[in-house]
Formats: C-alpha cells, sequence, structure tokens
C-alpha cells in the first residue's frame, strides 16, 4: 500500500441484537465474495430492532467508533444503515418508518443498504422464521451460499423496492476496491 492511500473504517448499523448477530454473517459473505476489505476495519453496531435506530445505545457506539478509528488509525469513518423495508409502500407504518429513517440517514451523512423484503428474503429467495434466523445465517456462512446468490439481486439502485433486491453492491462499491 502507498502512503497516499488511506484506510476506511465501515460501520455496519445492522438491526440483529449482538447476541444473534445474523446480519453480519450475510454481509461478510458479500465483503469475502465481492471485495478486497485489506487493511479496512469492518465494525458492527447491533440495533435490536429497527425502531432503535436513533436510540441512544447505537448512537453512543457509533460516535464511539469513530473516535477510536480517527484516534489510533487516522482513518475515516463511514456510517452505512443495513435494513429491510419488510411491506414497505403496501403498510403505512414501513411506509413512515422509511422515511424518516431515510430522512434521519440524510441529515446524519449515512449511507443505508435496503434489503426488501428483509435480509434473508434478498439471500435465501424466501422469508425465514423468527426462530430460524440464527440457523440460517449460521448455514448461509457455512455453506458459502453467496455464491448462489445473483449479482443483480445485489446491485439495485439506491431506491430500491422489488423483491428480492438489494442495493448493498451499489453502496459499498463506493468505499471499497471490488476482487477483478
Amino acid at each position: 500500500m502507498n502512503s497516499e492511500e488511506k484506510n476506511v473504517q465501515l460501520i455496519f448499523v445492522v438491526e440483529t441484537t449482538e447476541t444473534a448477530k445474523t446480519d453480519t454473517f450475510y454481509i461478510k459473505g458479500v465483503l469475502d465474495e465481492y471485495y478486497n476489505v485489506n487493511n479496512n476495519k469492518i465494525t458492527f453496531v447491533y440495533l435490536g430492532g429497527k425502531y432503535n435506530y436513533k436510540k441512544n445505545r447505537p448512537q453512543n457506539d457509533i460516535k464511539k467508533y469513530i473516535k477510536d478509528y480517527k484516534q489510533f488509525s487516522y482513518g475515516d469513518s463511514y456510517v452505512i444503515y443495513v435494513l429491510d423495508k419488510d411491506k414497505g409502500e403496501k403498510s403505512e407504518d414501513d411506509a413512515k418508518y422509511i422515511l424518516e429513517i431515510e430522512d434521519y440517514c440524510k441529515d446524519n451523512d449515512y449511507e443505508i443498504i435496503w434489503f426488501v423484503r428483509d435480509i434473508e428474503d434478498v439471500f435465501w429467495g424466501y422469508r425465514v422464521t423468527s426462530r430460524r434466523k440464527k440457523e440460517a445465517a449460521y448455514l448461509f456462512s457455512r455453506q458459502l451460499q453467496i455464491k448462489n446468490v445473483e449479482k443483480r439481486n445485489l446491485s439495485a439502485p439506491n431506491n430500491v423496492n422489488k423483491r428480492p433486491k438489494s442495493n448493498i453492491l451499489t453502496i459499498l462499491n463506493e468505499y471499497l476496491e471490488t476482487k477483478s
């Protein structure tokens, strides 16, 4: 690495809990398959539910990670919320939430990776029950299921609304070097 190249920290703010860590399996699968992460730092903040996005705990975690990285690594940090659209515009509550989180992220200069309908629907092609989410995420990683996911389903534009699609590659391409 030459002296002009700077590493970054990507802070993924995910819906899952710190105990389950389900979303991290899918994100790490994408990173391993499509990117040279090199010396960039990948950090996760766990919301424990999508409606906790502006609560004190995750916000304090984000601030701490940014401060620590800048202090010890002299690099920039970028915050990326990773969220499910669930029923989207078909549900008044989901539609309201989507607008609120988009405004919140815009106001804070954060990115949003969307999964339509949810992260499991994009990566498995079907919904996974709450009781099976942890097992499904583990199997996804262990069996390298990322190789079975169509790249076009991960390369949607940022205003993605069609299932089973996500803009994960669209966002990550802005920050990481792709594998050739």
